[in-house]
């Protein structure tokens, strides 16, 4: 319901709730613990930031995989889920507090720069040329 009103503090608070009940049988209350200072600044950023629809889709479509792969007891699946999607979602949110350090920053500065890096060839294609 958030993600079809976009409404980016109802996605936030959805999405702790899908974290937590997919953490909820953890057996190491101390990863829990040490994960609390993470929701506490998501709730307080959250209503600050505008997350796109696009972003909220891909993580719904992100939730979905990893919950398909837990019902088929595909640990590695998981895994590999899993690291995606914390490392999107951490480019994601390195990314929006960056641009929102520059001047004229926010969401728009975070398309620029990644219309940049498109553009830019990567090292290793350099290398190939004989650059």
């Amino acid at each position: 319901a958030a993600q079809k009103a976009n409404d980016a503090v109802a996605f936030g608070r959805a999405n702790e709730e899908f974290h937590r009940a997919l953490m909820a049988p953890c057996p190491y209350p101390m990863l829990l613990k040490f994960l609390e200072p993470f929701w506490s600044i998501q709730r307080r950023i959250s209503p600050l930031t505008h997350t796109p629809r696009e972003r909220m889709d891909l993580a719904n479509y992100e939730h979905r995989a990893i919950v398909a792969a837990l019902r088929r007891r595909d640990t590695l699946e998981v895994q590999l889920l899993v690291a995606a999607h914390i490392h999107r979602a951490s480019t994601y949110i390195i990314e929006y507090v960056q641009a929102e350090a520059e001047p004229g920053g926010g969401e728009s500065a975070i398309e620029h720069r990644r219309a940049a890096r498109q553009r830019t060839p990567k090292s290793g294609a350099r290398r190939a040329r004989g650059a």
